[in-house]
């Protein structure tokens, strides 16, 4: 092995056998910090970053990055929507791939599937990655998390969640999209995909609490539960109207006003 080689990989090996808060601040960019983080934080990120670039450009192609299941694409012709987060083209973003962060990758999310999707090195076959080896995973601005070893019923099951506020409490996104069968379009089948499923849920002190009204909000903070019904009220908010919107809001207040 060269000495490159192995000073990529043993100051990567550094940094893996960190703290593992340390690690999560420093080495998580897609993060969602709700305070600013300290120098000595700073270096170690900076640290990281300046040896993980090393570490790719040595192993440029990334064969790591590079496995998974070749894509099975759709058999048939979607009559309207599509089955990806946003539209059907691939966007930039970053991924946490088997424990290393890989910045600069174009990806597709299918949200059918549930399934994250890149092109080989060769940019001619989409790759599925394994769903167990991400820990997370961004498109654009969006951030994503894997949840994952949940048994309980009432947690949220097991896959691909978008983190839409991190503070002293998360807020969890999840969109599930379902293909649909068109059973009076005659002699050949027709399919598409109508929206989306879209679930929220609020996590505080570690327990996981489904949001769908304001009387589930409540429930999540009954500890202020009186402040969030004269919060909601006096802003003009409305779970019905519009949930998410909502839910960023009293979450933003619930921390500000909590410290």
């Amino acid at each position: 092995m060269s000495t490159l080689t192995k000073l990529c990989c043993g100051s990567l090996l550094f940094f893996h056998l960190l703290p593992r808060t340390t690690w999560a601040q420093s080495a998580s960019r897609d993060s969602l910090p709700s305070t600013p983080l300290s120098s000595d934080v700073l270096d170690v990120r900076a640290a990281y970053d300046t040896a993980l670039s090393i570490y790719h450009s040595y192993l440029t192609p990334e064969s790591a990055l590079f496995r998974g299941d070749e894509y099975a694409t759709y058999d048939f012709r979607l009559r309207e929507g599509n089955p990806y987060f946003g539209d059907k083209r691939r966007h930039p973003g970053t991924v946490v791939y088997d424990s290393v962060m890989y910045n600069h990758v174009l990806l597709l999310y299918d949200e059918v599937k549930d399934l994250v999707i890149l092109f080989d090195f060769t940019n001619l076959f989409k790759i599925t990655l394994f769903p167990e080896l991400i820990d997370r995973f961004t498109i654009e601005d969006h951030h994503f998390i894997r949840l994952k070893d949940s048994l309980n019923p009432n947690q949220p099951r097991n896959g691909f969640y978008e983190v839409m506020y991190q503070g002293r409490m998360t807020l969890l996104k999840k969109e599930k999209k379902t293909v649909q069968e068109d059973l009076n379009a005659g002699t050949v089948a027709e399919y598409y995909i109508q929206g989306a499923d879209t679930s929220y849920y609020l996590k505080k002190n570690n327990v996981y609490y489904p949001v769908k009204k304001t009387k589930s909000l409540l429930h999540a903070l009954k500890d202020r539960s009186k402040d969030v019904k004269r919060f909601i009220r006096s802003n003009h908010l409305s779970m019905r109207r519009d949930r998410e919107h909502t839910l960023l809001k009293v979450a933003a207040w619930y921390d500000s006003s909590s410290q």
